[in-house]
C-alpha cells in the first residue's frame, strides 16, 4: 500500500473537525519538508508517536505537528478548521482520514496498513535523514 496513491479524503464534518481535537495529522518525510519549506518550521516538534488503540506500542520517531495545551493540532483553527487544507499541506494522514473509519471495523485494517506504511517511510534515509537535521536545529 502506497500512501501517495490512495484517495485523499476531504471533509468539514463535526466527526472529522473533532479528529484534529485528539491528535495532530500524522506527516509523511515529504510532507514534513514541505512543511518547513513554507515557514511552519516553528508548529512542528520532534515527536515519538504510539497509539495504542491500534496496537502501535513500538515508538515512531518522526516530526510531527506540535500539540496545543488543549490537546488540539496546532494548526487547528479558531473555526474549528485546519490552517494547512486551502494550502494543499495537509499531512498524508490527514489527507487520508475518513469519518468512517471510526465506525467501521472494516476500515480498521486499512487505518492500520496507513500507520505501518508511514513508519516505514519514517525509517527509510530520508526519514532519518530528516530527524537528524531536525535534531540539529536544520
Amino acid at each position: 500500500m502506497k500512501l501517495t496513491k490512495q484517495k485523499v479524503k476531504f471533509c468539514k464534518c463535526q466527526i472529522c473537525r473533532n479528529m484534529c481535537t485528539v491528535s495532530p495529522c500524522l506527516p509523511s518525510p515529504e510532507d514534513v519538508v514541505n512543511l518547513m519549506a513554507n515557514g511552519f518550521k516553528d508548529k512542528l516538534i520532534l515527536s515519538e508517536y504510539r497509539d495504542k488503540k491500534y496496537g502501535f506500542y513500538e515508538g515512531i520517531e518522526m516530526v510531527a505537528p506540535r500539540i496545543k495545551k488543549d490537546g488540539s493540532c496546532v494548526f487547528f483553527n479558531s473555526d474549528r478548521l485546519c490552517d494547512l487544507h486551502e494550502l494543499g499541506l495537509k499531512p498524508i494522514l490527514g489527507k487520508l482520514a475518513d469519518h468512517d473509519d471510526a465506525k467501521n471495523s472494516k476500515n480498521i485494517k486499512v487505518v492500520i496498513e496507513r500507520h505501518l506504511e508511514l513508519q516505514r517511510e519514517w525509517k527509510k534515509p530520508m526519514g532519518v535523514q530528516i530527524i537528524e537535521d531536525f535534531r540539529d536545529g536544520k
